[in-house]
């Protein structure tokens, strides 16, 4: 049984990677004027042999990751359109591969047996409830943890699921953690900082916060020294965006950060309340449903420091000058939001496995399903969009 589950395991696997990377690809190969960040950032990787690193990375980007292989599958021969859209898919498809793994290391601690393949498969497809009336734009508007137009955040999602997962790991687990773990996680970190910042400009802050808030206590020293251990795993990563933040906020082509409630956001939305809701249905509803044993675990607390860090940021800052309307503070949101939205699926399938028979059970996970698919099938509205070229804001 446990070898068919495991061959079964492989087969969904297969097909979900080749449906994600199909999707992804024709989104961004079919998009158009719509994928608007690829064009600059594909003249940014076909460049890359007329620069030295430190010329690149000071004038073009300083988180060079998608770049790079872009640059290599263009030498393999693609035109620059295939090797940009197939860098992406390549980079969500890993980010597919991610989430399962997470998926899998849980469902051994809890004993559970999900088809985590296929579910992974509809969290990449998911996306906001669209909602006319209450936005002007449904991409940005509401924000979206898929994004197709931009790169380079496609390029972080993998890393920062396993750096998540990681810490959220560290943290929970009360006895001692080998010196092996920090190290992944420090690798992971780096590799994040070289796709994007958008991941570590959130959770850094989101640690803090959850730092300051658990530290007090009994065993104040022992988890003192626990997150002291832990930050230091941030040292290397933290190096690389410290650079990236001062080129892109305080480079030659920037004026400076600016600090204004919704500046950026109600250009897309008229209201960022029910935007949010509107974007979090189904991580509330969860929430909801599970609330006594989620309000107890120590990774959903940190989860929710990272987000409340990361949307704070998206609503409060933005770039003075020309580069205001980029919104280039919005995509630390849009990472957490995709996160939330991972550990509320996982969390939902916990609790739908576990055989619940109650009248009102049924109706609580009903309501999970019906708000889950509604959110997915939005998303595929939103993938639609981009493969007909079609503008909907």
């Amino acid at each position: 049984m446990n070898r068919e589950w495991k061959q079964k395991n492989i087969m969904y696997c297969f097909c979900g990677t080749l449906l994600l990377y199909i999707a992804t690809y024709c989104a961004v190969a079919k998009g158009g004027e719509l994928a608007w960040d690829f064009p600059i950032h594909a003249e940014w990787a076909l460049s890359l042999n007329r620069y030295t690193a430190r010329d690149f990375l000071l004038h073009k980007t300083a988180y060079p990751l998608w770049h790079i292989v872009v640059k290599i599958l263009y030498k393999w021969g693609l035109n620059i359109c295939g090797a940009a859209a197939s860098a992406t898919a390549m980079f969500n498809c890993c980010a597919y591969w991610c989430v399962g793994y997470v998926w899998s290391h849980y469902e051994k601690r809890e004993g559970c047996n999900s088809n985590i393949w296929f579910w992974s498969l509809l969290l990449f497809f998911m996306g906001p409830i669209y909602a006319p009336a209450c936005t002007y734009s449904y991409y940005l508007g509401q924000g979206t943890g898929n994004t197709y137009h931009n790169p380079t955040n496609i390029a972080v999602k993998g890393a920062a699921v396993l750096a998540f997962a990681i810490c959220a790991d560290i943290i929970s687990d009360d006895k001692d953690i080998g010196r092996k773990k920090y190290g992944v996680l420090s690798a992971v970190l780096l590799v994040s900082a070289l796709a994007k910042p958008s991941f570590l400009q959130g959770m850094i802050p989101g640690l803090g916060l959850y730092f300051c808030i658990t530290i007090w206590g009994k065993e104040w020293k022992e988890r003192f020294w626990k997150y002291f251990v832990l930050a230091t795993a941030f040292i290397p990563a933290v190096t690389v965006i410290f650079f990236q933040f001062f080129i892109s906020f305080f480079g030659e082509s920037s004026e400076g950060i600016g600090i204004s409630y919704g500046r950026i956001l109600y250009n897309w939305t008229p209201n960022l309340f029910i935007s949010f809701l509107l974007a979090f249905a189904f991580p509330i509803t969860v929430l909801v449903i599970d609330f006594r044993r989620l309000y107890q675990d120590k990774s959903i607390r940190l989860l929710i420091c990272y987000e409340l860090c990361a949307w704070l940021e998206s609503a409060f800052l933005y770039e003075k000058g020309a580069r205001e309307a980029h919104g280039n503070w919005l995509w630390g949101s849009y990472i957490s939001m995709f996160i939330v939205w991972m550990v509320s699926l996982i969390r939902f399938s916990r609790f739908a496995c576990e055989g619940q028979v109650t009248g009102r059970q049924k109706t609580a996970l009903a309501i999970g399903y019906a708000v889950f698919f509604l959110q997915v099938l939005c998303g595929i509205f939103y993938w639609y969009t981009f493969v007909g070229g079609i503008r909907f804001y």
